[in-house]
């Protein structure tokens, strides 16, 4: 493949984005369905192909990184005695009224 022929693989920078809404997260996500497709159309070389790994691997870093601040505020909002965690449902421990 010439590289005129060469696709744009990277379309831009994950580091280059904000991480802090939702919002973003979303964008990160329909970036990653985009490189999956882009991978999975058999157009591109090796090179190519690695370079997307590597920007989704961003991605997904990216994303996990804004999904724990939230799982955080979402715990200490639990911890402040607004509801329990969803450890105890799933655990079956409903505490003192289910003894």
């Amino acid at each position: 493949m010439s590289p005129e022929e060469s696709v744009n693989v990277r379309k831009s920078s994950p580091a280059d984005r904000s991480e802090g809404d939702a919002r973003n997260v979303e964008s990160h996500l329909a970036r990653l369905a985009e490189i999956v497709s882009e991978m999975q159309s058999g157009r591109l070389g090796l090179d190519e192909t690695l370079a997307l790994f590597e920007e989704g691997i961003e991605h997904v870093r990216i994303t996990e990184q804004v999904l724990t601040r939230a799982e955080r505020k979402v715990e200490e909002i639990i911890e402040g005695g607004r509801t329990r965690p969803f450890a105890e449902e799933r655990t079956g421990d409903r505490g003192p009224s289910s003894k």
